[in-house]
């Protein structure tokens, strides 16, 4: 029989929003507001995930730089070795049709070798230099962009490209080549890779993730700016902090080295500014839905909350809260069981002059194959009866529907993985499910509801 792989499709996927780190100085530690819990940012502390790699003479470096670089245009280098660093993807040329390349951090085979003959075709006169609008350290509206960047920040990288996830045109090379030529830095296109490219798809929003202390600083920092408490004015940045808007969101340059607070606050200005919501009362909004909906447990940790910016009114069209609810083994550490949430998220939407209303909830479980799909076949069919009897049972046990709630599917997949659309009623509004079932129809992976004809007057 057929076989074919499919990657995970969250619904939290669907809504992804770009992490943006957060801001804040230690001096603004005690400035709490009344209404949010006290909120202290961290002192400045030697890293705790890694140092930095010890300083090697010119001698070793230019072997230890042979050795980083491959003709398939990445780094051999063991990024776990040093946690701030990119991932090291490294996908031999060759190895994968044309067509699927274009996701990956370094230009595709093809455009590698057009690339190549664009070069010899100017050195030789027989083609014009590129004359439309330079892609140097582009900011707004990017597709493709070259950027200069500073060694000592990059772990003695010059330059950054941003390439889109579409086939490369002739005109498009020739801006690189020529954005490399007026930044003054020699183009080899073999070293575009992981360090120095960012295609969408394998993305952080960021030229590489940030680790967990950085992340927990960041939420620190976060928690200030959107209370109001810190100010653009009173960071100063150690390094540029650039930023550049790429369609889908602020892509952040993170230098390969531990970030400072400062560093980590002018990134969040890049995202988020106060809210002109309480976000305490909002995040206590999300917590009730949540909880008023689902079977969740009492307590969840906060994770991440972020505002959305309407791009055709430059205003707030809602805010966004990720919980990660906690579980005890009875003894008091923290646990997590398959079958149990394991994200939670939120979106609450703005209404003008009035406070915001939940609008939808997804939730992750813990089920096996949590991050990938694992085979199945293709050809192979479940029974959409038991899958509907399945998904009814599991809702009147998961959701808090009460007495005789009603359930109308709208559609029900069962080949590969079950996916199964369903109105259910709750009270005087109707929730609009989405969810897709384990492989065998026996379990959920993630659940996505949204709250249609909602009560304005009820207590939210």
């Amino acid at each position: 029989m057929k076989k074919k792989t499919r990657i995970r499709r969250t619904v939290t996927a669907m809504l992804l929003v770009l992490v943006l780190p957060v801001l804040s100085v230690s001096a603004f530690a005690e400035d709490v507001i009344e209404a949010a819990p006290q909120v202290t940012l961290p002192m400045e502390t030697p890293a705790e995930e890694g140092s930095a790699p010890e300083e090697i003479s010119q001698e070793e470096g230019s072997a230890e730089e042979s050795a980083m670089y491959s003709s398939a245009g990445s780094f051999n280098f063991d990024s776990s070795l040093y946690p701030y660093l990119p991932d090291n993807m490294n996908m031999l040329r060759g190895s994968m049709p044309e067509s699927e390349q274009y996701e990956w951090p370094r230009l595709s085979d093809g455009e590698l070798e057009r690339a190549r003959k664009l070069m010899a075709s100017l050195a030789a006169g027989e083609i014009a230099p590129y004359s439309g609008p330079s892609v140097a350290n582009k900011t707004d509206n990017m597709t493709v962009g070259v950027y200069a960047l500073d060694p000592e920040d990059f772990y003695g990288q010059t330059f950054y490209v941003i390439l889109p996830t579409q086939r490369l045109s002739d005109d498009q090379l020739l801006s690189i080549i020529a954005a490399f030529d007026e930044l003054g830095i020699p183009f080899d296109p073999d070293t575009i890779g992981p360090w120095t490219c960012f295609r969408p798809f394998y993305s952080y929003g960021a030229t590489r993730k940030m680790t967990d202390e950085e992340n927990t600083r960041m939420a620190s920092i976060k928690r200030q700016v959107i209370h109001g408490i810190i100010k653009r004015e009173d960071i100063h940045p150690e390094s540029v902090c650039r930023t550049v808007e790429t369609g889908l969101g602020v892509f952040c340059f993170y230098p390969y080295r531990r970030m400072t607070d400062d560093e980590l606050a002018a990134f969040a200005f890049a995202k988020e500014d106060p809210w002109p919501q309480d976000p305490d009362h909002m995040e206590q909004i999300a917590r009730d839905f949540a909880r008023d909906v689902m079977n969740l447990p009492i307590s969840m940790k906060l994770t991440n909350s972020e505002r959305s910016i309407d791009p055709s009114t430059s205003l707030v069209s809602g805010y966004a809260f990720y919980f990660q609810p906690q579980y005890s083994d009875g003894q008091g550490a923290l646990t997590q069981q398959e079958g149990r949430p394991v994200e939670v998220y939120v979106w609450l939407r703005e209404r003008y002059g009035k406070t915001p209303v939940p609008d939808i909830l997804n939730v992750q479980y813990s089920t096996p194959g949590s991050f990938y799909w694992p085979y199945f076949d293709s050809e192979s069919s479940l029974d959409p009866e038991e899958i509907k009897a399945f998904t009814e049972q599991w809702l009147r046990d998961h959701l808090n529907l009460g007495e005789n709630p009603k359930f109308h599917f709208e559609k029900v997949e069962v080949t590969g993985f079950p996916l199964v659309w369903v109105e259910c009623s709750y009270g005087n509004a109707v929730l609009n499910t989405s969810m897709y079932l384990t492989s065998d129809g026996k379990d959920v992976e993630s659940i996505s509801i949204q709250l249609l004809d909602f009560d304005t007057s009820a207590s939210y």
